[in-house]
């Protein structure tokens, strides 16, 4: 069914303007979920106000023809499964591990939710992506649409996961042809998230998605194919990386250790058979990815970065380069976050952690390394941290959190 949704949209005049909105599905508790689709040009992307989460992403390849390069699902049973590894779900209110019991800010000991150990760690008392109800289970409300973008908003209670202060939370996500790019398929999605608190708290977004730029319906090759000249390929604008303690539960320690001469060194594009295989014989009790520098963000303020972006996508450094040779596709991601967590999909497969991996798109199980994720945020753990420029993640009534990051498609 359809559900019509009279809205002002400011990017026309403030015009009011009426657009459809599926409702996707409805969730046990009977919250509707609703499906937004954003185009231009060739390109469109569908959007859930399940998580945040972008659905599908269709761009062209190198010889013209469209394919959706997020893994995904095709109903909201897959979406909201216990086994969806927050699958292109917003992450929050906080991205990545902070360490148990949770932290310390302005003299006051918050204790957070744990719900690790099926994530990949192994403690089942760290937090991770901001807890058990995190901003990827929420049903957020569209507030305003265009035919490029979609708008969404969503509330988190004060002291929701043991976090402080109510955090109002408005994620823009805009679908448009590549400023200046002389190619026809060049597309970009930019996600601009702004966030005001009532209280100093911790806030870093992510956006989980899981590309395989092969395409992901039908059920998509591996991305650690050892043929470099078909298969995915890295490259990170990072010359350092942060590493946990060597026990395995991804907890940053907030040393900044050098890539060169190491497995860990994308700096040049590295297959990424090569990229896994590294990982997985360096660190073997970590082999899923790590929180890696941004060279171009050191000594920047994000927030400002993420304002400036939105004038200029070229405010923005560019964080990751992923290509596929067989398709002609390649994604840059430019972003106003000092760090890019990589993850190589180790757990996808029969088993997602502790629960059955839902099917996928098309009816394609998902199989360990069918994607790549490329998750741009603020340091994770940052309040446990004090190891000197690690960075911060607070944001206070006075000083609001704001990010841009931007996916660029185009071709080889």
């Amino acid at each position: 069914k359809l559900q019509f949704l009279y809205l002002i949209d400011s990017q026309r005049a403030a015009t009011p303007f009426i657009f459809m909105a599926e409702v996707y599905g409805t969730l046990p508790d009977g919250r509707d979920v609703h499906r937004v689709v954003i185009a231009c040009g060739t390109a469109r992307c569908a959007v859930l106000t399940y998580g945040a989460c972008i659905a599908e992403l269709w761009v062209p390849g190198a010889d013209g023809g469209v394919a959706d390069v997020v893994l995904g699902y095709d109903s909201l049973e897959g979406w909201a499964a216990p086994g969806n590894p927050c699958m292109n779900l917003c992450l929050g209110r906080v991205s990545g591990r902070t360490a148990a019991p949770g932290f310390t800010l302005d003299g006051v000991r918050y204790t957070l939710s744990g719900n690790d150990a099926c994530g990949g760690g192994t403690k089942l008392a760290t937090n991770l992506h901001g807890g058990v109800q995190n901003f990827s289970k929420k049903v957020w409300s569209v507030v305003g649409v265009t035919e490029g973008s979609v708008t969404l908003q969503a509330v988190s209670a004060d002291g929701e996961e043991g976090f402080p202060g109510e955090l109002t939370t408005t994620i823009t996500y805009t679908l448009r042809r590549t400023s200046g790019a002389e190619a026809q398929h060049a597309y970009e999605l930019c996600l601009d998230y702004d966030a005001a608190t009532t209280r100093p708290t911790p806030v870093s977004l992510s956006n989980h998605a899981y590309f395989n730029l092969r395409g992901a319906v039908g059920g998509a090759p591996t991305v650690n194919d050892a043929d470099a000249t078909s298969g995915h390929a890295l490259r990170l604008s990072s010359s350092a990386y942060n590493p946990d303690d060597g026990s395995g539960d991804g907890v940053p320690t907030g040393e900044a250790r050098a890539v060169g001469g190491t497995v860990r060194d994308y700096t040049s594009a590295t297959p990424m058979a090569a990229v896994i295989g590294g990982q997985r014989g360096d660190t073997p009790v970590w082999p899923h990815g790590e929180q890696f520098v941004i060279d171009g963000v050191k000594g920047k303020d994000p927030d400002a970065l993420a304002r400036a972006g939105r004038g200029s996508v070229d405010a923005l450094p560019v964080a990751a380069v992923l290509s596929e040779g067989s398709s002609g596709r390649v994604l840059t991601v430019r972003s106003s976050e000092p760090v890019l967590q990589t993850y190589y999909s180790t757990l996808l497969g029969a088993q997602e952690g502790c629960f059955p991996s839902p099917v996928g798109k098309a009816g394609a199980e998902h199989v360990q390394h069918g994607a790549v994720c490329l998750e741009s945020h603020r340091p994770a753990n940052a309040e446990n941290v004090a190891a000197p420029g690690y960075g911060t993640r607070i944001a206070t009534p006075d000083a609001p959190y704001a990010q841009t990051t931007v996916w660029q498609f185009s071709c080889l």
